[in-house]
């Protein structure tokens, strides 16, 4: 196919962004900061109109805490640290730990195009694409827009020069770990990543026999949303089913050994930069990797200090849930949250590009 470059409306990632006064850095505190968490996350919910929610705490020497409160919607009784929240995007990360364990066996290399991998091009509708690889995609600086629209997918621009955040790039590179796996996403990631860390109640394929701890989504009037099923051709860029517990038990392995996901690829602002499969942060705590989740009824965020091993885990069941993660991390990590301010700045996240640069 020729060259056909899908229309796009532009922000400068500055202009997002805005600009941040630092504060004073304070540490997590999860004896202290959690049991009075607990005690006011409730009245968080109420100002933001969300039915339930659940936070996990992880403060870097080993201690971790669940914080939950609300409900699951429907007569389905209290959010609880065995709720099972749809992760949205939160599952990009967990996603590309299974990529990295292909990387490490050989298997798959992140610089070569992933047309190789496959018999028959995928179908984009731009001869450039056959240039992308999984580091582009993990960096989201594939060109993809974030989901197709028409059914046309095209590139915004060439493979490896701008950053855009993109779900159409994970489905690509699902395709690829499937057929270099042999087995179905779920499959492979319940035997390489999953089960591995004891995440037992956690999924990238819908589990029926979770159906009654489900923390049903919510709309901003109230009303549930209907049961959240992503097709499986989106699983890797949100398809997966977790709990908070299980998400912090990843995210505390994550910090202590997948730091070289978190060497920056791509800059995209002098606080944001993308590493392989999380975002990168310069804020007052000092470096974070954080991944939001956003889909209808459900905003999930994740947060963590590679540093020193603190993280912050919190999934909502209620689309004002981006209002509650965010009183809820500046809760428990206070000071300026990059990552916080452009997601709630941004109207769309088609609008948020950066020129890709050196990291």
């Amino acid at each position: 196919m020729t060259r056909t470059d899908c229309p796009i409306r532009e922000r400068r990632a500055a202009e997002v962004l805005g600009r941040s006064t630092h504060s004073s850095v304070h540490r997590l505190e999860v004896k202290d900061g959690s049991v009075e968490l607990g005690t006011e996350l409730g009245e968080v919910l109420d100002r933001h109109g969300v039915p339930g929610a659940a936070v996990g705490i992880a403060d870097g020497s080993g201690v971790t805490r669940i914080v939950t409160a609300g409900t699951q919607g429907d007569g389905r009784g209290p959010v609880t640290a065995d709720s099972v929240f749809a992760a949205a995007s939160v599952s990009k990360p967990v996603f590309a730990s299974g990529v990295m364990l292909l990387v490490d066996a050989g298997l798959l290399e992140l610089d070569r195009p992933l047309s190789e991998y496959l018999a028959e091009p995928y179908p984009a509708d731009d001869e450039r694409a056959a240039a992308i690889t999984a580091r582009m995609v993990l960096s989201h600086t594939t060109g993809f827009p974030n989901w197709r629209q028409d059914g046309l997918l095209c590139l915004r621009w060439t493979p490896g020069t701008r950053w855009g955040y993109s779900g159409e790039g994970y489905s690509y590179l699902q395709e690829v770990v499937e057929h270099l796996a042999g087995t179905t996403l779920d499959r492979y990631l319940a035997d390489s990543v999953l089960q591995p860390l004891g995440m037992n109640d956690s999924s990238f394929a819908w589990q029926d026999a979770d159906e009654t701890r489900l923390a049903l989504g919510h709309a901003t009037d109230g009303n549930a949303w209907p049961p959240f099923r992503p097709p499986h051709a989106k699983a890797a860029a949100g398809g997966m089913f977790t709990t908070v517990s299980d998400y912090l038990r990843f995210l505390v392995h994550s910090l202590a050994n997948s730091h070289r996901m978190f060497e920056p690829q791509v800059r995209i602002d002098g606080e944001l930069a993308w590493g392989i499969g999380w975002g990168i942060e310069h804020a007052d705590a000092g470096e974070a990797v954080w991944q939001w989740g956003d889909d209808p009824g459900y905003k999930n965020f994740v947060i963590g200090l590679p540093a020193d091993g603190q993280g912050v885990v919190v999934f909502t069941n209620g689309d004002g849930g981006g209002g509650v993660y965010a009183e809820v991390v500046r809760r428990l990590l206070p000071g300026q949250h990059p990552s916080l301010d452009v997601w709630q700045r941004a109207s769309w996240i088609e609008s948020w590009t950066a020129s890709a640069s050196s990291a």
